[in-house]
């Protein structure tokens, strides 16, 4: 009888041994490879891939992605609405992704794995769990947002200074959000009741609109600035755009005050006049962001000039100014059409002189820029 068994046996250790074998041989050629595709069907779906710790791995799919699941569980989130996402974990993890698939005579889809590639631009994916905070934070500056597709569980969002835990926001809403940040931060995520994955772009940038405009909205102009401006409730700003008086600036923000060197303005639902001349600035009655700025120029000059008389104009460079009249006229030495707008731009800081011709008439000079806005 032991002798019937000891084939068995044997076979039973080199099978067990050839598994060993292929399980290591797996293990090395996955840790070599550096791509990797897994062709999926409703009948055929993706087995488990393991990121090796410590490693960039990026994950593109063919069809949104329905479900994730993290070392056997499935984690909940707001994976729906993207086919892609970048990760690295601290320890080895298997990963397993349920895509949505389509084709027209059957349904298949593919997912695509990349390895070490960090130059691509895609949306971190993180692992929540409900006790600690995630590994990887968001380092966001004063001044940038970033976006987060509706989840279908709750999470917190942490904000840390120093490595502490300043406060945290807990997002129950079923909808998309907006983080904007009036402070620099390092911005982490936990689980609200149940482990969790979320899918969150980078940061970025937003840019302020500027609107410049003359008397009556004629010359209208449009210039794009690097950033928007993130106030914290009580900050007061000094911007680059100089007003004269009975200016008029119509602002994006809400629960935001506004002057010159005159009182301050809340200008909540409403336009802000200039009431003294000077750079505007704004204080926000509570935390407050500006992505669009109006100013629509008023200043005007009638100039009634007797002939071989001149007047003058305190100009600044930057700024842009048109003149009209029924008669001929000079500015600055050089004759000027009559009958036609002609415009003026200043490339330093003086005066514009203006005199009229033989036969005067009013001389009309309007503001369309100052100092560049």
């Amino acid at each position: 009888m032991d002798k019937k068994l000891k084939y068995p046996i044997q076979i039973a250790i080199i099978l067990v041994f050839a598994l060993i074998y292929f399980l290591v041989r797996y293990g090395q050629k996955q840790a070599e490879e550096v791509y990797w595709k897994f062709n999926v069907a409703p009948d055929k779906p993706m087995t488990e891939f393991i990121c090796k710790a410590n490693n960039d791995y990026i994950f593109k799919t063919s069809g949104a992605i329905k479900k994730i699941y993290i070392d056997g569980i499935e984690h909940p989130g707001n994976s729906s609405t993207y086919i892609g996402f970048k990760t690295l974990f601290k320890k080895d993890t298997r990963i397993k992704l349920d895509i949505a698939m389509s084709g027209y005579f059957t349904s298949d889809g593919t997912i695509e794995i990349w390895k070490g590639t960090t130059q691509v631009s895609f949306p971190r994916l993180y692992v929540l769990k409900t006790d600690t905070y995630s590994d990887h934070a968001i380092n966001v500056k004063k001044g940038t947002r970033f976006d987060v597709k509706r989840s279908e569980e709750l999470y917190y969002a942490g904000y840390f200074r120093n490595g502490a835990l300043a406060h945290e926001v807990l997002v129950k809403d079923k909808k998309d959000m907006m983080f904007q940040f009036y402070d620099d931060y390092a911005i982490k995520f936990r689980a609200g009741e149940v482990p969790t994955a979320l899918i969150i772009p980078e940061t970025y940038r937003e840019s302020l609109t500027v609107t410049i405009s003359s008397i009556q909205n004629r010359d209208r102009r449009t210039k794009e600035l690097n950033a928007a401006y993130f106030i914290p409730a009580g900050q007061v700003i000094t911007t680059p755009f100089w007003l004269d008086v009975g200016d008029e600036v119509r602002l994006s923000a809400h629960y935001i005050m506004a002057a010159t060197s005159g009182a301050w303005q809340k200008i909540y639902g409403r336009s802000f006049y200039a009431d003294s001349s000077g750079y505007l600035q704004i204080k926000a009655v509570q935390d407050s962001s500006v992505d669009r700025v109006h100013i629509n120029h008023n200043k005007t000059w009638k100039l009634n000039i007797s002939p071989d008389t001149s007047s003058t104009i305190q100009v600044y460079k930057g700024d842009i100014l048109k003149s009209y009249s029924k008669s001929r006229y000079y500015a600055d030495g050089k004759l000027m059409d009559r009958d036609t707008s002609n415009e003026h731009v200043v490339e330093k800081d003086g005066y514009i002189e203006f005199k009229s011709s033989i036969d005067p008439n009013i001389i009309e000079v309007r503001v369309v820029s100052r100092r560049g806005y």
